[in-house]
């Protein structure tokens, strides 16, 4: 798995970085499936000049099948990264539920037998 990481107006970056190292760690075991030359993932962290959340984490999951994205903003790094991965969490189940047409398997109305001639 391909990392890419851009920090902007962040001070001290070794909390965000071993909080990234854990969550990329995570990532790439259940990437496992999928090419690690094909796999890329983009995080972005930024400190903002607004009051409330001023802290922004931006992910972006490059896959085979599609892209994901994530963006969220909390007071601290730490806490916008958390909120990121698990927001792109939510988004790879949704897409594994897709590619395995979960929703597809369901039946309305039980099978009909076949009849024998």
């Amino acid at each position: 798995m391909k990392l890419q990481v851009r920090y902007h107006n962040i001070g001290d970056k070794t909390r965000a970085e071993k909080e990234l190292r854990r969550q990329s760690a995570k990532l790439k075991r259940h990437m496992k499936k999928f090419s690690p030359d094909l796999v890329n993932l983009h995080v972005s962290l930024e400190r903002e000049k607004r009051p409330i959340n001023p802290f922004e984490a931006s992910l972006a999951l490059y896959l085979p099948p599609g892209q994901l994205h994530a963006r969220e903003s909390a007071p601290d790094e730490l806490a916008a990264l958390k909120y990121a991965f698990a927001e792109l969490w939510r988004e790879i189940k949704k897409m594994k539920a897709k590619l395995q047409r979960r929703t597809e398997r369901r039946r309305s109305s039980p099978r009909r037998p076949v009849s024998v001639a």
